[in-house]
């Protein structure tokens, strides 16, 4: 090496002179990494030829039981696997009582169930129409004070639902409601009023106001009729605040 370079080094400098030695050396550096590459080459291509198969699969052979199956196994011993010993919860859907519920109840003589029990007669809720049962059970609530029982069966009388029209029952059963501070009865007492003196005028074949004025009845009725319906509004029915006000 020291024989081709000698007669280069001087070669450089009797030409360049002091810039040759530059130059020699630019010429040393450019030759000694052209060989450091080289070296790199050969070693990276003796490794890829010596290196082992990184494929290979280890601690999970597969084992093919059949067309569709593939199992997988792997070193996971019991103590590993999960376990869920919790309870699981079964989700119950909500089912409202039959009308057998509550007819054990309303025959041990509960309010409530007796008006449910008229309630499901009335509208054949789970159950075929029968009005005459739904009045039956009503009656029973109502007899205990239950106010939407007899609610319920003055309406029944005043409207004529599947029954005839009764305005004498619809003013019995209405009041009791009423009495008991229930403002749809109330509202619905004083219309009840209003309509007695609808067909009070009628009957009497009165045309004039003077006329009904005259009628110690459609006085009363009109009197009734004011006092439920300032009772109702006074318990928060809109209907009644609306004539009223």
């Amino acid at each position: 090496m020291a024989e081709i370079l000698l007669p280069l080094w001087e070669f450089l400098f009797d030409a360049f002179g002091i810039f040759g030695i530059f130059i020699a050396f630019g010429i040393i550096g450019f030759i000694f990494l052209i060989l450091i590459l080289l070296i790199k080459a050969i070693v990276g291509l003796f490794k890829k030829i010596i290196k082992p198969s990184s494929n290979k699969q280890t601690n999970k052979p597969i084992t093919v039981t059949s067309t569709n199956t593939i199992q997988i196994k792997t070193n996971v011993t019991p103590s590993e696997t999960p376990k869920n010993d919790a309870p699981v919860k079964k989700t119950e859907t909500y089912k409202p009582p039959s009308l057998q519920d509550y007819l054990e109840r309303a025959e041990k003589g509960e309010a409530f169930a007796q008006c449910c029990c008229g309630s499901m007669y009335e509208h054949g809720d789970s159950v075929t129409k029968d009005i005459n049962k739904a009045i039956y059970w009503f009656k029973k609530a109502g007899e205990q004070g239950h106010n939407l029982s007899n609610y319920r069966l003055g309406m029944i009388y005043f409207e004529g639902r599947n029954t005839d029209v009764d305005l004498n029952l619809a003013e019995k059963y209405l009041t009791y409601a009423a009495e008991g501070e229930d403002d749809s009865a109330q509202y619905q007492l004083a219309m009840l009023y209003s309509k007695k003196n609808e067909i009070l005028c009628k009957e009497m074949g009165y045309t004039t106001y003077d006329q009904r004025l005259s009628d110690p009845r459609f006085n009363e009725n009109k009197e009734k009729y004011k006092y439920w319906l300032k009772k109702a509004a006074a318990n928060g029915n809109m209907d009644a605040e609306y004539i009223l006000y």
